[in-house]
């Protein structure tokens, strides 16, 4: 496992290497020859402690050959409080960027965005669709009831009787 903490640390996601290094290679896999010089922006959205994008940078380094071929940046707006809960083996010189998804993307203009465990109830996939740079976005979270990002406008999902959103 890539994170540890201490008792009361809320952990979200399990970052396991098979998993960090699929999405490293998924990445680079779709990652188009780019001119001399140029990177692929990877855009982490949402991305609380900046553990996944911290892990995510290292294997894509080691995937992305001689210049990197790559750039990952973290950004969280802040509002839940995890920029706070850093693990001790992360790197201070990886920084996660205060500003909301929206922000972010029209500011990195990426061609990847990673979202792990869209807000419940919200949908941050217009912004991502709505961005000319773009090329993919990559949710992680659980699709099948709706409990990250929005049933419908997320996922697709018909809304179910009962159900709010």
């Amino acid at each position: 496992f890539y994170v540890r903490g201490g008792l009361g640390r809320r952990v979200y996601e399990v970052l396991t290497d098979d998993l960090i290094q699929a999405l490293a290679q998924h990445i680079a896999a779709g990652a188009p020859q780019e001119q001399k010089g140029s990177k692929t922006v990877v855009l982490e959205v949402g991305g609380g402690n900046g553990a996944l994008s911290y892990h995510l940078s290292e294997a894509l380094s080691l995937l992305g050959g001689e210049g990197g071929g790559f750039e990952v940046v973290c950004t969280d707006s802040g509002s839940r409080g995890l920029d706070s809960e850093r693990s001790c083996e992360e790197d201070d010189s990886f920084k996660v960027e205060t500003m909301s998804h929206q922000e972010a993307v029209q500011h990195y203009s990426p061609h990847v965005v990673l979202c792990c465990w869209m807000e419940l109830g919200e949908d941050w996939t217009s912004a991502f669709r709505a961005a000319a740079s773009v090329r993919e976005y990559i949710l992680i979270g659980e699709a099948g009831t709706g409990v990250c990002g929005h049933p419908k406008k997320t996922w697709g999902m018909p809304k179910r009787a009962g159900h709010r959103a």
